[in-house]
């Protein structure tokens, strides 16, 4: 019996805390991982130990309707994340392969078209601090996801490589298990079905199934995928 009311106190305690400061602590952090403007419009505690995110938009890299985040080992205030699952409902993901860095996650920022003022070295290493740091503590914190569930989702893919590759799937059901942000040598295993809406080679309205395994940071992936044209 105390066992039990303990359990509902604590509960109690986290719904009030992460009603109160959850949304602001969840975007910080956020902030910090992506190294990109975080937006949140909501964030509830669902029991017994998850999170319910509504309209998540990380600029340039995904928005999503619905995130629903069960939590692993709790690590607010270490290096690292640890999800156990993580349910992605209607999410718009951006990734985008180019010839310096492979395939990344998000949209790379164009480099600003204006002069910048002439400054000393002083001043150019006061201004440019600030920002290094920042980026310094983004590569620090990764976020562990034992289980990924994507429902109804859609990705936008472009390569910018060697050719203007343009890629849209819509309607993505995807199960994938064990990755990190940033990505890490490590083997993710993966199930998905999507309809590719936009691609070269009159592709569109093709559905595509897949399952295997990949590894993006090492660049190798062993996968078997169906394709099945409009017509069928």
């Amino acid at each position: 019996l105390w066992l039990f009311f303990v359990g509902i106190m604590t509960f109690v305690g986290l719904y009030v805390f992460v009603d109160l400061k959850g949304k602001q602590i969840l975007t910080e952090r956020l902030n910090v991982v992506f190294d990109r403007p975080v937006t949140i419009e909501n964030v509830r505690m669902v029991f017994p130990l998850g999170l319910r995110i509504d309209d998540l938009n990380v600029e340039g890299i995904l928005a999503a309707k619905e995130v629903r985040v069960h939590l692993g080992i709790l690590n607010f205030f270490e290096k690292y994340f640890h999800i156990s699952q993580l349910d992605f409902i209607q999410p718009m993901i951006v990734m985008q392969k180019t010839k310096e860095k492979g395939i990344v996650w998000g949209e790379i920022p164009s480099p600003p078209n204006r002069i910048e003022p002439i400054t000393s070295p002083g001043d150019q290493q006061q201004n440019q601090s600030p920002q290094t740091t920042q980026n310094q503590k983004g590569e620090n914190i990764t976020i562990i996801v034992d289980n990924l569930i994507i429902k109804d989702g859609e990705i936008k893919f472009s390569d910018s490589s060697s050719r203007n590759l343009q890629l849209t799937l819509e309607g993505l059901n995807l199960k994938a298990f064990d990755i990190t942000f940033p990505m890490e040598p490590l083997v993710t295993r993966f199930d998905f079905t999507a309809t590719v809406t936009k691609a070269p080679m009159n592709l569109s309205g093709t559905v595509v199934q897949g399952n295997g395994w990949f590894n993006i940071a090492a660049r190798n992936m062993d996968a078997s995928v169906k394709v099945t044209d409009a017509q069928g």
